[in-house]
C-alpha cells in the first residue's frame, strides 16, 4: 500500500487511520520479511510495546503531544537525504484503549 491508498490528510486522532496504517504496515512488513526469506537474509526491525494508564483524558492529550514534539526532533535529527545509499524507513507509533485481560487468563498465563 503506498500513500495514494491511505487518505490525503490524516486526522491523528482517527481511529481509522490507526487501521488503515497499522494494514499498510502489516503488508509492507509481510513483504519485505518474504523477500528476506527467499534472499535467505534477517530482516531488520525494531519495536516497542508498552502500555500507559493515564489519570485524565488532558493527560493523555499532554502525552500526545510531547510524544509527537520529541519524535519530530528525532527525525529531524537523523534524516539525511543526502546520503546516497542511505535507506528509507517508516515509522508508526500508535496509542489506543487496552483490551481488559480478562480474569481466568491472567490466572493461566504465568
Amino acid at each position: 500500500m503506498d500513500k495514494g491508498d491511505l487518505p490525503p490528510e490524516p486526522d491523528r486522532l482517527s481511529a481509522q487511520w490507526l487501521v488503515a496504517l497499522a494494514t499498510r504496515s502489516a503488508r509492507e512488513v509481510s513483504a519485505l520479511l518474504a523477500d528476506a526469506r527467499r534472499r535467505g537474509r534477517p530482516l531488520a526491525t525494531f519495536t516497542i510495546d508498552g502500555e500507559i494508564r493515564f489519570a485524565t483524558a488532558a493527560d493523555r492529550s499532554a502525552f500526545a503531544r510531547k510524544l509527537a514534539d520529541r519524535v519530530a526532533e528525532l527525525l529531524a535529527e537523523y534524516d539525511d537525504r543526502s546520503v546516497a545509499g542511505g535507506r528509507d524507513h517508516r515509522l508508526m507509533i500508535c496509542m489506543y484503549p487496552a483490551l481488559p485481560v480478562p480474569a481466568d487468563s491472567a490466572e493461566t498465563a504465568g
